[in-house]
């Protein structure tokens, strides 16, 4: 049986506490970010899956919710937990590896300062959960690597049931990690415990996949008809991302991991595995995140060659204090630690678009309200689910009539009956207006502040009588692509 150094229980803590130190002090910034609102009102929702995204989500934020209320500290609180089991998970899978105590804590010190997981750690969105599912898996393929056991592929089997309940990235892993392991070692397939973990996971999915036939299969249809978001990339960007969301400082450590795992017949598999997961989102035109959490096992490994090479306690001091210095310059962007203005003035939001999508939500409730007091309206019709969560979220106590809109699951949550046609429309432009209204008055527009320009920068509020009712209106607000 092999023998694994002791987990260094005080340097992984002191790292998480650091990290968590940081995050915490920065949880209410700015303002709720689109997404989150959207999760927030799906929480109230709670259904087997949902439009773009599986169930998961939604449930931790019912759970947050009971715990401190619908309040954004509280909610991004949960996705600062999962970054701190993403710290521990990447010292495990580093004392997998061989790793002394020492190593087992630069690993934990690698994760903690990947700019993707600060980044990510500091909303309320799916990304962090799916991060520490995506890392849990890892280091059951490092430890199946090493001793394979059925009890393993039970446990890989869970998580990857779960994790597709919280992301389906996480099936590209498992993809990549098998084709890997089928090219370099077959072994560990044995087709009995394979069939016990893809039949776990499958069962543990299977309520979503319900939900999509029941549906048309809306998330298929919705990946296969979105065009380019708000953090599409190019593929050089995707390239130079890589190296960002892994962090700039950690590029030394994550490519000797690379080259540990490759050199070591037993774990070629794995070095495979992750590098075909960053080429298929090459490929495929995914986004650069999407493979963040593959690379826990190249730092890990890292991290056992940054103890050999330095050596000495001191040496390996004044690399981690450099490594620190070296993430400074990006952390800005990774983390809102800059006034709301000053990251504007710095033009930081120009490289973080999640920062210009938690500004100017007060004025779409403001507007809104103004117009219902303007004339009595039945309902608030939203043109996307930004507004229509800020409207839910925001304007939840201060008598706004419900929301409906017919983009992403909202087109699921739309009253039953409006006992009148006059309603407040937010978010479309007076072309739109003629056509979903008979009449109209505009008596607002949207102000986001600093001068930021996003989504909702001057899109007007009006009072509005539809045009024939609400079903009439009803599939002219709903998205054609899904």
């Amino acid at each position: 049986m092999r023998r694994l150094a002791p987990f260094p229980v005080l340097p992984v803590a002191v790292v998480i506490a650091l990290k968590t130190a940081l995050g915490a002090s920065v949880l209410s910034r700015y303002g709720w970010q689109r997404d989150e609102l959207y999760y927030v009102v799906a929480a109230r929702h709670l259904s087997f899956g949902y439009v773009d995204f599986p169930p998961v989500t939604a449930l931790l934020g019912a759970g947050g919710r009971v715990l401190f209320g619908e309040t954004r500290v509280g909610l991004r609180a949960l996705s600062l937990a999962a970054g701190a089991g993403v710290v521990v998970v990447c010292a495990l899978i580093a004392r997998e590896l061989g790793g002394s105590r020492r190593a087992q804590g630069l690993a934990a010190a690698a994760a903690a300062l990947m700019a993707f997981l600060l980044g990510a750690n500091t909303l309320f969105q799916p990304v962090s959960f799916d991060f520490l599912l995506e890392a849990v898996l890892l280091w059951l393929a490092v430890r199946l690597t090493l001793a394979p056991t059925r009890r393993l592929w039970v446990a890989a089997g869970v998580v990857l049931g779960v994790g597709l309940e919280t992301k389906y990235t996480i099936g590209v892993l498992a993809a990549c990690l098998l084709l890997g392991a089928a090219a370099f070692r077959r072994d560990l397939l044995r087709v009995r415990d394979l069939g016990v973990a893809l039949g776990i996971a499958l069962a543990l999915a299977a309520p979503n996949i319900v939900w999509e036939a029941r549906h048309q299969w809306a998330t298929v249809r919705f990946l296969a008809g979105t065009g380019p978001s708000a953090t599409s990339e190019t593929r050089p960007q995707f390239l130079f991302n890589l190296f960002v969301i892994a962090g700039i400082a950690l590029v030394p450590v994550w490519i000797a991991g690379f080259r540990r795992l490759h050199r070591d017949r037993s774990t070629r598999w794995l070095a495979w595995g992750i590098g075909l997961v960053c080429l298929v989102y090459f490929a495929l035109g995914g986004k650069s995140y999407y493979a963040g959490p593959a690379f826990v096992v190249p730092l890990a490994a890292g991290a056992l060659w940054v103890e050999r090479r330095l050596a000495t306690p001191r040496r390996v001091a004044v690399a981690a204090l450099l490594a620190v210095v070296l993430t400074l310059p990006v952390l800005p962007i990774a983390v809102p630690v800059l006034p709301a203005a000053t990251m504007v003035r710095w033009h930081v939001v120009d490289d973080r678009s999640d920062y210009k999508d938690e500004l100017g939500w007060s004025s779409v409730v403001e507007g809104a309200a103004r117009a219902a007091a303007v004339r009595p309206a039945a309902a608030v019709v939203a043109a996307n689910y930004g507004e229509a969560g800020a409207l839910d979220v925001l304007g939840k106590g201060r008598g706004m009539p419900p929301t409906v809109s017919g983009n992403m699951s909202y087109r699921y949550w739309r009253p039953a009956r409006l006992h009148s046609d006059n309603v407040v429309v937010v978010g479309y432009d007076t072309a739109t207006l003629g056509t979903l209204c008979t009449r109209y008055h505009v008596v607002a527009h949207v102000v986001i502040p600093y001068g930021v320009t996003n989504d909702e920068s001057g899109v007007p509020i009006a009072t509005c009588t539809l045009r024939g009712g609400l079903d009439a209106v009803w599939p002219l607000l709903l998205d054609p692509r899904y």
